[in-house]
């Protein structure tokens, strides 16, 4: 029994040492934990300089900073286990261990700060560098720990022989537990023999990795050391470097010596009570260097604690993060231009991550929706802002694009109770196997473009002065009625009503009257007329009724003796009161006229039938109706003849750079001189050509002519752009646009001087065609202009994909620039010309004032009476050229600069 407790009491003693061998392997097991999670968080800032990564890797470097306070606390408890007397060696690789033990810290840490672009292989050499020096120490560890097996293991063995002599000399009830307890110490050295093997092991993996990080920490950390009392103790080369201080500078002053002054008395001591009660302080701290220059650095401070649990020293671990908190700033500000920029053109930003749901909002995105900005937000929620009636479509996009289709949509929000319409547009992010992973979009606040475009296409369709249907959209509801009676075989009319004496209004009261005659004529035409009916102006003081169905001619009658009469009745001036009365034409359809022009045509003659007769009257259209009519056919003919005889010409109005006043383009006109008639305008015969088909000859005609004219103006020196309208049934025609095409080729290669003016209401039908045909005449060195734009069917939309390069505002909208309205329309349309790339011509200027508002309103270019009348060739090149005469010789001479003359003050 006492040789069994002899041998328990052995062991015992020698197993302390070899389990606290073992317990030095298990920490530098947790080293090798705190390395992985540190490999991994480097690696993903590798990849995504993101600041969740940024902050797990922070705090794995200060447990790994306090880990190995234990470590070295476990090391100096093992070397004075034995009084440092039995193993030298040992202790003095123990010695070596703890010595080096914090500049492998150090050289680890330093490798992983993510703020200096560290990069994973950077950690990985220095983990080999590292795990050769603790590797050397643990081997020490592991022979030392065999080495105390085998001593224990011969002590025991001589206890064995002793327990043989007692078998000889003693008695069997001694040596039987004596043999129990050998066997089971016995077992005891094999198990703990065996678990050292695999600490071992294990040890030599994590001191791999630790010797990387030990390297990398000397190269990127900013180390010092203090005592209690804050002054510095020692300093690595890198906290030299930085703050540009010599060692010897640094050491026994406290770190007041970099204090920058950014930051309050109250930051420090909340820094001083946190690190005196034991506890860790991490925070960025901005310092000044020697030289005056400030540096970030992300600071850590460590207590060092002795064995009595008193703090002794402080070890500061900081990472220089100059770059990242400029670079942060920079962010900011790039951001809140960002923010500036979006709410200017009222368009935000969002991004959204398909797997986690995460969706991220621009501030200006949030104002759009009318949310406050970082409000959570769901799919859910953001469908409820749609509305209702947009909602099923808007859901379906969504889905659409979630498998690949475009999403680029429009439609409508509600925000505290008033609609905004919105675009929205994505691009989304596939994965190989076709799921959306993440997608970027733009959403617009659109309603103030969508309220132009409105305003816009009601202009188009109505008159501004009546607010009735103009020509283009009554003659679309003729159409219309037209098709429906052929079809169901019943009748229909329309009624063409004039002024009778409304010249004489506007000549002898001005065009204020005459406005407030025509706007009581709509009022009274409306309470005249059946409900569904429709009512248009056609033109000065021309009215036009759509009867979609009538009974018989007699129904039509009785509606007209009903208009006469209330129009009969005197209209209200601020003069006087006025009795004009009215001529009424009819048309019944498809009777009388089986297409929208004949049915114009006959009505127009059925009117001027009914002036005929005296005034006041009602006509009815039959084929011989007047001899109106015949005077058409007279006419046509006769215009036929006159593209033989020469007798149509051209004249030509300067364009003028509202900037520069220089004229560097001009419009031709065509004219008829007719031989009995004298000079005709466009609008007494081109009616009559589109009406009997002869346009197209006349348009070849014009524009065979003003290439020539092109052509011989640049060899003299003159240099003018020629603009020249074609019509819709040019463009449509395939022969004609290949002859056009075949006679700007004949030009020069870099003669870019024809304009052709399309009309935007003629791009809107036949869209594939015409728009096929304006690229092919691009082609050809055209450039295109958009004519009289705001009075066809104006989409905004519409322009972009139209290859002109400029749009003329028609002389409508100038001439009504006297209303806030108008202005505002005006502006609106050369601000999105613009943004489309576009430049503006407006027509009819005619006073100063309204050049003033155009160049306000940075309109590119004028045209009007109040620079020069069309004039005919040789007027307009002496024009040019006495222009050019007058222009500072600083100029180029073949541009005319010229400035408009004071009406006013010429009187």
């Amino acid at each position: 029994m006492v040789v069994g407790l002899a041998t328990t009491f052995l062991w015992s003693h020698e197993r302390q040492k070899i389990e606290g061998y073992t317990e030095l392997i298990n920490l530098s097991g947790r080293q090798r934990m705190f390395t992985q999670k540190i490999g991994r968080y480097a690696a993903l800032l590798e990849h995504k300089r993101e600041q969740r990564y940024a902050d797990g890797l922070r705090e794995v470097k200060s447990l790994m900073i306090s880990e190995a306070q234990r470590l070295e606390d476990r090391i100096s408890a093992l070397s004075t286990m034995d009084g440092g007397n039995r193993e030298p060696r040992l202790l003095s690789r123990m010695a070596e261990l703890r010595s080096a033990l914090w500049q492998q810290v150090d050289r680890v840490l330093q490798s992983v700060d993510p703020l200096s672009g560290a990069r994973v292989a950077e950690v990985q050499r220095a983990s080999d560098a590292f795990a050769d020096a603790m590797e050397r120490v643990v081997s020490a560890f592991g022979r030392s720990a065999n080495e105390r097996v085998l001593q224990t293991t011969e002590r025991i063995t001589s206890f064995g022989i002793a327990l043989i002599f007692i078998l000889v000399t003693g008695t069997l009830s001694i040596v039987l537990p004596i043999a129990w307890v050998v066997r089971h110490q016995h077992r005891i050295l094999d198990r703990h023999a065996r678990m050292l093997d695999e600490a071992r092991a294990e040890a030599q993996k994590t001191l791999n990795e630790l010797a990387a990080y030990q390297a990398a920490l000397s190269q990127k950390a900013i180390i010092s050391v203090t005592d209690r009392a804050g002054r510095i103790e020692a300093v690595n080369d890198l906290f030299c470097r930085i703050s540009k201080y010599e060692r010897e500078e640094l050491i026994g002053r406290n770190h007041r010596i970099v204090n920058s002054g950014d930051h309050s008395p109250e930051f420090f001591a909340d820094m001083w009570r946190t690190i005196e009660r034991g506890e860790l302080w991490t925070n960025d701290i901005c310092n000044r260097a020697k030289d005056g220059t400030k540096y970030w650095v992300d600071t850590t401070i460590v207590p060092i604690l002795d064995k009595g649990g008193q703090i002794r020293q402080f070890l500061s671990v900081r990472y220089d993060i100059t770059a990242r908190k400029y670079e942060r700033e920079a962010l900011k500000e790039s951001e809140a231009h960002l923010n500036r920029a979006q709410a200017v053109a009222k368009v935000g930003s969002w991004s959204i991550d398909l797997a986690s749901r995460e969706l991220r909002w621009s501030n200006e995105t949030y104002r759009i929706f009318g949310m406050p900005a970082g409000t959570p937000l769901t799919y859910a929620m953001l469908l409820e802002t749609v509305h209702e009636d947009d909602r099923t479509f808007v859901d379906a996009a969504w889905r659409s694009a979630l498998k690949g289709k475009d999403y680029s949509i429009e439609h409508r929000i509600v925000v505290d109770g008033a609609i905004r319409h919105v675009h929205e547009r994505a691009d989304f992010e596939f994965d190989g196997a076709g799921r959306a992973l993440r997608a970027v979009g733009t959403v617009q606040d659109i309603t103030e473009r969508k309220s132009t475009e409105a305003k816009l296409m009601w202009q188009a369709q109505y008159d501004i002065l009546t607010e009735l249907p103009n020509r283009r959209l009554f003659q679309d509801r003729l159409e219309t009625a037209l098709e429906g009676r052929r079809r169901d075989g019943r009748s229909g009319a329309i009624l063409m009503i004039d002024l009778d004496h409304f010249k004489d209004v506007n000549d002898s009261l001005g065009h204020k009257a005459g406005d407030d005659v025509l706007i009581a004529t709509a009022e009274r035409l409306r309470a005249s007329v059946r409900e569904g009916d429709t009512i248009a102006r056609f033109g000065g003081d021309e009215f036009l009724v759509l009867l979609d169905i009538v009974e018989s001619a007699d129904e039509a009658s009785r509606i007209a003796a009903r208009i006469q009469g209330a129009l009969a009745r005197p209209f209200e001036t601020e003069q006087r009161d006025l009795h004009l009365g009215s001529s009424i034409g009819i048309c019944v359809f498809p009777s009388d006229g089986a297409t929208v022009d004949e049915v114009l045509i006959f009505a127009d003659a059925a009117m001027y039938a009914a002036k005929h007769a005296g005034r006041k009257s009602v006509c009815f259209y039959t084929p011989s109706i007047n001899e109106e009519l015949r005077d058409r056919i007279s006419l046509a003919e006769e215009l036929h003849a006159a593209l033989e005889k020469g007798q149509l010409c051209l004249v030509f109005q300067p364009i003028v750079d509202i900037a520069s006043r220089r004229i560097e383009k001009c419009e031709a006109l065509i004219r008829w001189r007719h031989p009995t008639k004298g000079l005709l305008l466009p609008g007494q015969f081109i009616p009559v050509a589109e009406a009997y088909g002869l346009m197209p000859e006349i348009e070849s005609w014009v524009i065979e002519e003003v290439v020539r004219r092109y052509d011989e103006w640049r060899r003299d020196g003159l240099d003018l752009q020629i603009s020249v309208n074609i019509s819709a049934k040019y463009l449509r025609s395939e022969s004609k646009v290949t002859e056009l095409r075949h006679t700007l080729g004949r030009r020069p290669a870099d003669a870019k001087g024809i304009i052709l003016e399309i009309t935007e209401t003629h791009l809107m039908r036949d869209e594939g065609t015409q728009l096929d045909h304006v690229a092919r005449l691009v082609e050809a060195g055209a450039e295109i202009a958009i004519d009289d734009f705001g009075t066809g069917y104006s989409s905004l939309s519409y322009l972009t994909r139209i290859p002109a390069k400029y749009l003329k505002i028609d002389r409508s909208f100038v001439a009504g620039l006297r209303s806030t309205l108008q202005q505002r329309l005006v502006k609106s349309v050369i601000g999105i010309a613009h943004d489309v790339g576009m430049r503006v011509v407006a027509e009819g200027v005619e006073s100063h004032e309204q050049l003033a508002l155009l160049a306000e309103y940075e309109c590119d270019f004028v045209q009007g009476y109040l620079f020069s009348r069309p004039l005919d060739e040789g007027d307009f090149r002496r024009y040019i050229r006495s222009h050019m005469e007058q222009a500072p010789s600083s100029e180029q001479p073949s541009h005319a600069q010229v400035t408009p003359p004071d009406r006013r003050r010429a009187g």
